[in-house]
This record gives C-alpha cells, structure tokens and sequence, in this order.
C-alpha cells in the first residue's frame, strides 16, 4: 500500500513538471540537493526528491539497509524439555535470519533411591529411582508395614528380706521398648522365730543347770538380739568339788 501510495505521488510529480515545462522555454535543470522523504531501513528502500528551479521534481531510490543482526542464544535440552540451537534475527524488524532448530531432551540419569527397613514401630519403604539432574521420580518407593513388637518375659524377681522384688515384665526382643513395666515390689522385712535351733543361731551349750541358748533367726540367716532357751540342760556336765576341812590339833 506505502508503494503504491508513493508510485502515485511520482507520477503526480512528473506529471506536473512536465505540463510546467511544456509552458517554458526548454533549459537545463538544475536541481537542489536531495531531500529525503522517506528513510530507508532493512525491510523497504527509501526515496529521496530534488526540484529544479522551473519546478521540475527528480527521485531516487535509496537502497535498502543492511538487517541488525541480534541473537537468538542457544538452549540447552534437559532431562524433560527439548533445547534450541543458536539462531539470528533482525532488532530492527524482527526478521528471523537464522532459525533455531530443536535439539531432542536428554535421558534421564537414574540413581538408586535404597530400601528402608521397616522397624517395629514405623513404616519401612521399597527400593526406588530417580532422575539425579531434574530429580524426576522413576521408579516411586512403595511403603512397607512397620513389622510390631515381639514380646519376651522379663522375670518377676521375689523380694527378699532386705532388697526389694519386681513383678513379671515384658519387652521387645528387637527394639528393647517395655511393653509391660516391671514395678518394684517391697522387701518383706526380717521375719524372727524360734522354731529355727541349729549351730547358726546357738549362742551357748547347754549347761548342767541350763538348756542351751539360741538367737531368734529369720529364714535369711539373719539373727535377732532376742535368745531362747531350748533343750534341756546336761546334768552330766556336774564338776564334783571336794571340800577338805582342816582340823586344829588340841594340846
């Protein structure tokens, strides 16, 4: 359309200088400088006039301008999207000098993800995969169910006279987590008796006119400050005494 609008205003011009100098008498032209009326750039010519002084117009073209090269930079493909080579176009006009041609997207560099045991209370997970550039999951690890506790006994331990006891217990054999808490039972405290008579509590053997003595003893050994007689006394431990009588003689 700019062409064709231009081609008419030549034509107009010319015409005009023409019926001008038809009415004059024949000269040479002498034309001013040139004036540009339209500049040129990279994608159409310019055009540039000069006018003599009977009138006359003359035109020229001014060539097209070189493009104005700009980059297009290059991209690199990834694991998941293509890339671009370098390509070229023009910052004034935007004509594409050199086109970008697509480069195909790279293969996924796959790194173990390893297996998790599963432990008695938490959940474990299967051996997986992943993409270590663009961390793209490849194979998804799946979880496994946590495996429970496996209970063993813990003992009861009797209290005795001076320590204490525990009730039974019991734990997991793999974690050592306590299932069921042992609690402390009280010591029983000494228990003294009679009924007990042996060299462990014998304090003295018995006499010609006394039984033997014993310590009160608890079942633990342990004997009391209290004693008791027992038995019955050893008359055959008698020690016979002589008594000599010593008579003055008479005069």
């Amino acid at each position: 359309m700019r062409k064709r609008l231009l081609f008419a205003l030549i034509t107009i011009s010319t015409c005009f200088a023409i019926f001008t100098s038809c009415n004059e008498q024949p000269h040479e032209h002498l034309f001013d400088e040139w004036v540009t009326i339209k500049q040129a750039d990279c994608y159409e010519t310019g055009l540039q006039k000069s006018i003599c002084e009977c009138g006359k117009l003359d035109f020229r073209e001014l060539e097209k301008l070189p493009h104005t090269e700009a980059i297009y930079e290059a991209i690199e493909p990834t694991c998941t999207s293509i890339g671009l080579t370098e390509g070229k176009y023009c910052s004034v006009c935007n004509t594409v000098l050199v086109t970008q041609t697509p480069i195909a997207a790279k293969e996924h560099t796959p790194v173990t993800d390893a297996a998790v045991a599963p432990t008695c209370t938490s959940i474990g997970l299967t051996e997986g995969k992943h993409c270590s550039v663009c961390s793209t999951v490849l194979v998804a690890q799946t979880p496994v169910a946590a495996k429970g506790h496996t209970a063993v006994i813990d003992a009861a331990v009797a209290p005795t006279c001076t320590s204490i006891g525990l009730t039974e217990g019991n734990h997991c054999s793999a974690c050592n987590t306590v299932l069921v808490a042992q609690t402390a039972v009280a010591p029983q405290g000494h228990k003294y008796s009679q009924d007990i008579v042996s060299g462990k509590n014998l304090k003295s053997l018995p006499t010609c006119t006394e039984a033997a003595i014993y310590y009160e003893i608890c079942a633990c050994g342990a004997r009391s400050g209290n004693t008791f007689a027992n038995g019955s006394i050893n008359r055959e431990n008698h020690t016979s005494t002589v008594i000599v009588h010593e008579y003055a003689e008479k005069d």
